[in-house]
C-alpha cells in the first residue's frame, strides 16, 4: 500500500502489521474539501444526470437464449 502526502513525499508499507501515525494539517484539509465544487460552477447537469430506479428489483435474471 501506498501513500502520498501533499508535498509529494510518499511512504510505501510493508504487508506487516503496524500502526500509522499522522499529523493533519485541518486548515489543509477543509481548503481541499471547498475545492471538490460539487453543486456549483463545476456542477454539469447538461452532462451529468443521475436516475434512481426504487421499484423493487429480482435477485436473479434468466435469459432463455441459446
Amino acid at each position: 500500500m501506498r501513500y502520498i502526502a501533499r508535498e509529494g513525499k510518499c511512504w510505501v508499507l510493508s504487508k506487516e502489521k503496524g500502526y500509522i501515525i499522522l499529523d493533519i494539517d485541518v486548515e489543509l484539509a477543509s481548503s481541499s474539501k471547498r475545492a471538490l465544487d460539487v453543486a456549483g460552477h463545476y456542477s454539469r447537469p447538461d452532462i451529468f444526470k443521475l436516475h434512481v430506479d426504487k421499484s423493487r428489483q429480482s435477485s436473479t435474471q434468466f435469459n432463455n437464449q441459446s
